[in-house]
C-alpha cells in the first residue's frame, strides 16, 4: 500500500467519509467480532459504530480498545491493514478530542 509511506492521518467516525482513498489510523473499542475473525463492528472515538474487515487474513484482537491502520475505499468501507490492541483501559473522549485538534491543524503534522 503506497499510503503507508509518511504521516498517516488520524480519524473518527465523522471524518471517514471525507478521507475516501486514503489510508488513515482509526481507534476505537471493539463492540463484537465476527465467528471467523473477518469483521469488526468498532466503536470509534466520537461513539459511531463502523465495520472493519481484515485485509490480512483474520484479527488477531476481539475485544478492548484498538488502533487500526485502514484503508478507507471509495464508498466509506474500512479494510484494515494492520491492528495494535490498546488493552482494556484507554479514554476514547480525550483521544478524540486529540484527533479533532490535529485535523483543525494538520499541517503542523505533515498532512
Amino acid at each position: 500500500m503506497d499510503g503507508l509511506r509518511g504521516p498517516i492521518p488520524r480519524i473518527n467516525g465523522s471524518m471517514i467519509q471525507m478521507n475516501g482513498g486514503n489510508v488513515c489510523c482509526l481507534v476505537g473499542k471493539i463492540q463484537k467480532a465476527s465467528p471467523n475473525r473477518e469483521l469488526l463492528t468498532v466503536v470509534t472515538s466520537d461513539n459511531q459504530i463502523v465495520n472493519v474487515s481484515c485485509g490480512y487474513g483474520t484479527f488477531e484482537v476481539s475485544q478492548g480498545y484498538v488502533e487500526l491502520i485502514v484503508l478507507v475505499n471509495a464508498d466509506a468501507r474500512l479494510t484494515a491493514h494492520s491492528t495494535t490492541s490498546y488493552g482494556e483501559d484507554f479514554d476514547l473522549a480525550y483521544y478524540n478530542e486529540a484527533v479533532v485538534i490535529a485535523q483543525q491543524h494538520s499541517s503542523l503534522f505533515g498532512l
